[in-house]
């Protein structure tokens, strides 16, 4: 059936792009990679959201380990290209 509609477009895209949309979340672009982090003017706007959904994940254990992760990763300056490099 999504052949005939013709509906393969990717959801982690489709919701990418809708994030984008709502100004939720910006891209940036270095040669082949694409960065998205959340957009200055909603941190600014929904200070209360943010907060409630760092209070909500902060107790769950996979946040806790990305978290961990991520702060391992900021630390050692790694980023995807370097990850590539490693693997």
């Amino acid at each position: 059936m999504g052949h005939n509609f013709k509906l393969y477009c990717d959801p982690t895209s489709r919701h990418l792009t809708k994030l984008r949309t709502e100004n939720i979340i910006v891209r940036s672009k270095d040669a082949q990679w694409v960065y998205y982090s959340i957009s200055e003017e909603f941190l600014r706007n929904e200070n209360k959201l943010i907060t409630f959904i760092v209070e909500r994940f902060e107790n769950e254990s996979v946040y806790a380990e990305d978290l961990s992760k991520y702060h391992a990763f900021k630390e050692n300056n790694m980023n995807c290209e370097t990850i590539m490099i490693k693997v």
